[in-house]
């Protein structure tokens, strides 16, 4: 082939119609071959007619035509039956959207084998023509073929009919029970290689819940999903639960979001991230229903929306018993904002359950999915399915950007904290893990949380003591001691003696303030007499130095009033000695 060969090749991609079947054209990547034959086939009950008459029923609301011909049941009975999951087929008929075509061959024509399916596909050429039709359903295929006892009148008669379809351009589905003779085996094969694609449906018993299963045999010219995929027929029709993708899909963690306890927000700096899967894991009576329905209100209060999938109690049990801790969720109910979906686990499948929640999430848009409790889920069946489910349920919100908190029954005293985040073997799809853990001190039980875990996002690593009080979680400080956190009783007594002690201090504090006054006080008392007493010398000297000034200046007066009357005695040295002159 050469180089633009390739790419022309590379560039084309086979027609297809979508389903508008809940999970199908995610299988078929992209939906059914336009204008060619699909064969659906598995044993009575597994959905063969549930999954082709919604085929047509999507594409008639979306206004394309289609045509269903009946081989097994009267068309009062296909539309009876549709409307069980709310499907007006009366009045797509009316407008002209529909045709239910009741083709059962008559008993006489069965028994001469005198039938010619030119003139039925005449009838149905001219109505394909009158309502522009695009669709087309042949249901119970096996039904029709067993006319004909002769195996190559069957073989030409499917040749006629699938060149036919072909002709007319028409996208069609044939079903057909699963055979079980070589006979039918070989007409099975034969039609499986004229058919385009081929779609198994089965149906199994497991632990008395009934399972179905779609597997993609063939698909001529296109790629396709090759695993087997859970369904369920619900009261909407048919939902596939898909196989996640190849790649992962995950959404990035987004900003922090709030717990609903500002306290938890400042120890986890800020929240939980937008997005996470959050898991709570705590014995019974730990408070994990509180926690996460303080979530819950806090997410419901800014406006969010919260799906609550409960497992142990029905919402009005919850509810009422969060009143009793102060948490009124009425409002975010009344308000549309949180919706309960409250099942028993061991009620139905895996597939069932997740059809449900997959619905919801679909729906209802939320922002936050609560699980309570997921130890619960296994009672769904065994450790697989366990895993299936929450490994679904978890992957699915973090595809879609939703985020998830878990709430899971663990053990009553957890020394081993790795165990009890692996038990489900999904501890990779967790971003934050929160443990709830009692504690025995000093012959007293009491409760601390320790946030073991929170992907991309700074965390305390202590334990702190909460408890549950009229008005929800109140988290404490962190309170030391000599074999660390104290709780409860031990923390009070050692509140006590702290106590007592900084008394002693406080007191031996006091004493000495007294005591250094007083001694302030007399060396005040000293420095002032000894101050007086240093004033006293100070005017006596004062008075001494005034009086020494005084007489010295009384001598220098009289030394002056003696020399002024010539009285001044004069000494003179004279050969002989002294000698007064007067």
């Amino acid at each position: 082939m050469t180089e633009s060969e390739n790419t022309t090749a590379k560039q084309f991609q086979l027609p297809k119609v979508e389903t508008q079947i809940r999970g199908l054209d995610e299988v078929l990547h992209g939906g059914l071959p336009a204008g060619r034959v699909t064969l659906v086939r598995g044993k009575s009950g597994c959905g063969k007619t549930v999954m082709s008459l919604e085929f047509l029923y999507r594409g008639a609301l979306a206004g394309e035509a289609g045509i269903f011909i009946a081989f097994e049941e009267s068309a009062e009975q296909v539309r009876q039956n549709a409307l069980t999951m709310g499907w007006d087929l009366a009045r797509l008929e009316k407008e002209n959207t529909l045709f239910i075509l009741d083709a059962r061959p008559k008993t006489d024509v069965i028994i001469s084998q005198n039938f010619d399916a030119a003139g039925l596909l005449a009838i149905i050429a001219g109505k394909a023509e009158e309502m522009n039709c695009r669709r087309i359903v042949i249901d119970a295929l096996d039904a029709f073929i067993t006319i004909f006892d002769d195996p190559a009148k069957r073989r030409l008669t499917i040749r006629e009919l699938h060149s036919w379809v072909m002709a007319h351009n028409l996208t069609a589905i044939l079903t057909m029970k699963s055979v079980a003779n070589s006979a039918e085996t070989e007409f099975y094969e034969f039609l499986s290689y004229l058919s385009d694609c081929v779609i198994s449906l089965d149906q199994r018993i497991f632990e008395q819940l009934r399972t179905r299963r779609l597997t993609v045999k063939k698909y001529r010219g296109s790629d396709f999903s090759s695993s087997e995929h859970s369904f369920v027929v619900s009261d909407n029709g048919i939902m596939i639960i898909t196989i996640s993708p190849t790649q992962i899909e995950h959404h990035a963690l987004g900003q922090k979001i709030s717990t609903g306890l500002p306290r938890l927000d400042t120890i986890m700096d800020g929240g939980y991230r937008q997005s996470a899967c959050v898991l709570l894991s705590g014995s019974s009576g730990t408070g994990k229903t509180t926690f996460v329905n303080m979530f819950a209100q806090a997410a419901c209060s800014r406006g969010e929306h919260v799906l609550y999938i409960a497992f142990e109690e029905s919402a009005e049990a919850i509810m009422g018993n969060m009143r009793s801790v102060g948490i009124d969720l009425q409002q975010a109910t009344d308000s549309g904002r949180l919706c309960y979906l409250a099942e028993l686990p061991e009620s139905m499948g895996v597939e069932e359950h997740l059809a449900h929640a997959f619905e919801l999430i679909r729906t209802f848009q939320p922002q936050h999915i609560i699980v309570d409790a997921i130890s619960a889920c296994k009672r769904m069946g065994s450790e697989k399915q366990f895993f299936d489910y929450l490994f679904r349920l978890v992957n699915h919100c973090k595809r879609f950007g939703k985020t998830c908190v878990l709430a899971n029954q663990g053990n009553v005293f957890i020394d081993d904290f790795k165990a009890d985040i692996t038990n489900a073997d999904f501890s990779s799809l967790l971003d934050t893990v929160v443990f709830l853990r009692y504690v025995e001190v000093g012959g007293e039980i009491n409760r601390t949380l320790l946030v073991a875990k929170s992907r991309g996002s700074q965390h305390s690593n202590q334990y702190r003591e909460y408890r549950i009080t009229d008005n929800g979680i109140d988290i404490l400080d962190v309170y030391l001691g000599k074999g660390g956190v104290l709780t409860g009783a031990a923390r009070q007594e050692q509140e006590a003696a702290e106590l007592a002690e900084f008394e002693t201090r406080r007191q031996t504090i006091d004493v000495e303030r007294l005591e250094i006054r007083g001694e302030e006080l007399l060396l005040q008392q000293t420095i002032a007499a000894m101050e007086a007493k240093l004033k006293a010398r100070r005017t006596k000297l004062a008075i001494m130095e005034e009086n020494e000034q005084i007489q010295r200046d009384d001598r220098n007066i009289r030394s002056t009033s003696r020399g002024s009357d010539n009285n001044s005695l004069v000494l003179e040295q004279d050969k002989g000695g002294l000698k007064y002159d007067d």
